[in-house]
């Protein structure tokens, strides 16, 4: 016997439908049996809260989303108010978009945080 939900609603969250039945097509080709499909879904809601809670923390912790130019943006307007000139605001802002590529949000936060500045 084959049991396709045709809605699905998990903690207000939609399933979709399409992947569902990927699934059941992969893992269970003969069909789900009937005291599996509680199981399945429990462990969809236990997917669902932890992806809920991963957005949730995420927003907590991070205020708006990373931009580089926004980085410089900060640099150059610190630059121009303590009075560097133009060739010292450009080497700055150029050595800044050179370390994009070799180190990461991580590695930059480390390097501030254990920085005598």
């Amino acid at each position: 016997m084959t049991y396709i939900m045709k809605t699905t609603r998990i903690d207000s969250v939609s399933v979709d439908l399409q992947a569902r039945h990927d699934f059941q097509s992969k893992f269970f080709p003969d069909g789900i049996p009937g005291e599996q499909i509680a199981m399945i879904d429990f462990v969809g809601q236990l997917a669902a809260s932890a992806y809920r809670h991963g957005i949730k923390t995420g927003e907590t912790f991070q205020s708006a989303e990373w931009s580089n130019n926004a980085c410089l943006g900060y640099a150059i307007l610190a630059a121009e108010k303590i009075g560097l000139s133009h060739e010292q605001i450009r080497n700055l802002t150029r050595a800044i978009h050179g370390m994009y590529d070799f180190k990461t949000i991580g590695e930059a936060r480390d390097a501030y945080e254990q920085s005598p500045f």
